[in-house]
C-alpha cells in the first residue's frame, strides 16, 4: 500500500503550533510535549477536554507512569500552556487548552518571521528550566537546591591589612622599661640567706660506725640436739 503524502484538504489529523517545539519543549521536556499532545488529540478541536490521569498513562504506552503525568500536567500549567480544573474524587478533570502564541509571549518571547514561531534566548529558556526544575522538587518532597557560586573568590593577602584589626599603640616611654628586670640578674644577700637550707651536722662516725659494729659482731650459732641421744 502507497502511503500518500499529509494533505490539508483532508480531516482526521491532530495539527499543534511551532512554539509547542520552538519556544516550550526545551522547557517542559519530552514527556511533557507527549502529555499536551495526547490532550489536544482528545480535544477534537475544542478548547476544552476531560480526562484521567489514568487514562492519558495508560493512552501513552508502557513505561509511562501516572506519576510522570500528574508532574508534566503540573509543569505544563505553570508555563501558562494549559489551565487545569479538577473535578470531583476520581472523576474527571477539565484541561482548557490555551494559546500556544499568547503564551509564548507571556514568557518574553519574540516573533521571528524567519521561522514564522516566536523563540526564546537561551538566558529565558535556562531560567525557565530552572524554575520547573525547582517545581519537580518541590512535587516530590525535596528541598530546593542551593546554588553554588561557578567560581570561588581566593584569599588576597594584598588587602589583608585593610581588613585587619589595628594595633594598640606601644609604649616607648621609659616608665616601663626601668620597671622590667632581667630574670639572669645578680640575686642579692637576701635571696642567698633564703635559699640555703640547714642541713643537720651527720654524727661522727654515722653510718660506718654501725657498718663496723654488725661486721665485727661474731655470729652465734644456736646448738642443735645430737641424734645420738636418748
Amino acid at each position: 500500500m502507497e502511503v500518500r503524502v499529509r494533505d490539508k484538504r483532508q480531516p482526521g489529523y491532530c495539527w499543534q503550533d511551532n512554539e509547542l517545539i520552538d519556544v516550550f519543549q526545551p522547557i517542559v521536556g519530552a514527556i511533557g510535549v507527549a502529555v499536551y499532545v495526547n490532550l489536544t488529540r482528545a480535544a477534537y478541536g475544542e478548547s476544552r477536554v476531560t480526562y484521567t490521569v489514568r487514562k492519558l498513562a495508560d493512552t501513552m504506552g508502557p513505561g509511562t507512569g501516572r506519576t510522570s503525568v500528574w508532574r508534566s500536567l503540573r509543569v505544563l500549567e505553570h508555563v501558562g500552556v494549559l489551565r487545569l480544573i479538577k473535578g470531583k474524587g476520581s472523576g474527571e478533570s477539565i484541561c482548557e487548552l490555551c494559546n500556544l502564541k499568547d503564551a509564548a509571549e507571556a514568557l518574553g518571547a519574540v516573533y521571528n518571521s524567519r521561522r514564522t514561531s516566536f523563540a526564546l534566548p537561551e538566558e529565558r529558556i535556562a531560567a525557565e528550566r530552572a524554575k520547573v526544575e525547582a517545581l519537580l522538587r518541590a512535587t516530590q518532597g525535596k528541598k530546593p537546591v542551593k546554588a553554588v557560586p561557578d567560581c570561588v573568590p581566593q584569599r588576597d593577602t594584598n588587602n589583608e591589612g585593610k581588613f585587619a584589626a589595628p594595633e594598640a599603640p606601644r609604649d616607648t616611654s621609659g616608665s616601663k622599661r626601668d620597671a622590667c628586670v632581667p630574670l639572669c640578674a645578680a640575686p642579692s644577700n637576701e635571696c642567698e640567706k633564703e635559699e640555703r637550707k640547714e642541713i643537720p651536722p651527720t654524727p661522727q662516725g654515722g653510718w660506718r660506725k654501725s657498718l663496723r659494729l654488725r661486721v665485727d659482731k661474731p655470729h652465734r650459732s644456736t646448738p642443735q640436739p645430737s641424734r645420738d641421744s636418748g
